[in-house]
């Protein structure tokens, strides 16, 4: 289980009695990086060192967003989840082999989202989970949540990730055309 993750069970879908229920704390900070694929937004979840900004860097480098590295803001609206960065984290990433850094720096503007809607969340662990994959709830609304072995190679990682964004987005078409804001060209409208 990861920081910050609790036992909830979703309005209109039936438990299994060995399965526990999940539950988000009620705050809407979380720790997590907020990444977007193909305008599909994704929390990675896990412990500290899990490789969350490292999973999230080799994202950035197949032409993939960041939207904020560690505690996005989250908030409903209209029934679905969206995400954005805090005041003063706008691009930032903390690398263990670099320190802080600047995605536009390196990958340009693009690589850094403003807010995008969050369609799952994928949770880093040491082992294969003894759960299966499951949706969870959060401010109310239901994502998907996939389990990702953290021992595997970046390179696979990147590809789990990857086809499962797909795979939400097919779920949810609408879901690119969600709000979605670069950081470097807000408009006097997004608040």
């Amino acid at each position: 289980m990861t920081a910050g993750l609790r036992g909830l069970a979703l309005p209109g879908h039936a438990q299994t009695p060995k399965r526990k229920p999940l539950q988000l704390l009620p705050d809407d900070q979380i720790h997590a990086t907020l990444v977007a694929l193909w305008g599909a937004g994704l929390l990675l979840t896990g412990p500290s060192g899990s490789g969350k900004s490292s999973l999230a860097w080799g994202l950035l480098q197949r032409g993939h967003a960041l939207v904020v590295d560690d505690s996005p803001c989250l908030f409903p609206r209209n029934g679905r989840l969206y995400g954005q960065y805090r005041a003063g984290f706008e691009g930032l990433i903390h690398l263990p082999d670099r320190g802080l850094c600047d995605v536009r720096r390196y990958f340009g503007p693009a690589a850094s989202l403003r807010r995008v809607r969050v369609l799952g969340l994928a949770a880093l662990q040491d082992a294969p989970p003894l759960a299966p994959d499951q949706r969870l709830c959060l401010h109310g609304v239901a994502l998907e949540r996939r389990h990702l072995a953290r021992d595997q190679g970046l390179a696979q990682l990147i590809e789990q990730v990857e086809s499962w964004a797909r795979t939400l987005i097919e779920i949810e078409p609408q879901a690119l055309g969600s709000i979605i804001a670069p950081s470097s060209t807000r408009g006097a409208g997004d608040s």
